[in-house]
């Protein structure tokens, strides 16, 4: 007999994001039959399925931390034969972008 996943609940392990870190976030869901398949989006492109992993009912999202990331839309969608369209969660990502070291060349003129 079909049955529905519950909506997906998604954790942050890493208590700040920063730019160019590897961050952690796991996606949980209860029951499915068959069991759901999991799905990673940032601003609904696909992710890479070789930056998660999944065991049933959870999957972990090892995701190197990027600045164009920022503000941007993370994902998680669960799927199964027994939902018309697949459960998602979201959350934005707030990553501390690295400030760009510039070198400052001072000129000293002699008279």
């Amino acid at each position: 007999m079909l049955a529905r996943p519950t909506k997906p609940e998604l954790y942050q392990s890493n208590e700040t994001l920063v730019e160019n870190s590897l961050a952690l976030f796991i996606c949980t869901t209860h029951g499915g039959n068959p069991l759901p398949t999991f799905t990673w989006l940032i601003n609904q492109i696909p992710i890479n399925g070789s930056f998660y992993i999944v065991s049933p009912n959870t999957s972990e999202l090892r995701l190197p931390l990027e600045k164009r990331f920022h503000n941007g839309q993370l994902i998680c969608q669960v799927d199964n034969q027994a939902l018309d369209n697949p459960l998602s969660t979201s959350r934005t990502l707030n990553i501390q972008c690295k400030k760009n070291k510039k070198k400052r060349i001072h000129f000293f003129i002699s008279k």
